[in-house]
């Protein structure tokens, strides 16, 4: 028993653990609408106004006002821009890319037995919120460690480079 304690105890310290603040609380907690571009048009109002693939995620019942078939495939346009600076030194970083935003499949039909039974079954894929960013800081420091940057700010003294 002293062994497997032992041998989990090992294993767990030797992973490195990386934990969230507040700050990462709040980013992953919101959701921003996505899906297609004829959702994105109405801000995501397709949620209640439903006939879109996009409205699969917030009310699946909006595919009922379906009737006919529907395949959709959409794609974004981002871009991220940072401008840092550090000790003087400035540095920017920009990013575009293209991202999958979302695939719907949607089939329709009525009932051939009863005139008005109508029947829809969807399959929605969409992407809710993207983390990709990278952020690039680079400069010199006229200090030893970034302790003494940190106690320097901590004092109240700015950095002279």
């Amino acid at each position: 028993m002293k062994l497997l304690f032992s041998v989990t105890t090992f294993s767990l310290l030797s992973i490195s653990l990386i934990s969230q603040n507040d700050i990462d609380a709040m980013r992953y907690s919101q959701t921003f609408f996505g899906g297609t571009s004829r959702s994105k048009a109405m801000a995501g109002s397709f949620g209640a106004l439903g006939a879109d693939g996009s409205c699969m995620g917030t009310n699946p019942a909006g595919i009922g006002l379906y009737k006919k078939g529907d395949i959709n495939i959409s794609f974004g346009l981002r871009f991220f821009s940072v401008d840092a600076t550090h000790n003087g030194t400035s540095n920017k970083n920009f990013k575009a890319n293209v991202p999958f935003d979302g695939l719907t499949l949607v089939g329709a039909w009525d009932s051939k037995q009863q005139p008005d039974n109508h029947h829809a079954i969807g399959l929605s894929c969409n992407q809710i919120v993207n983390f990709n960013s990278n952020t690039t800081i680079e400069g010199r420091s006229n200090f030893k460690s970034i302790a003494n940057d940190f106690l320097s700010s901590a004092n109240g003294k700015g950095l002279s480079i």
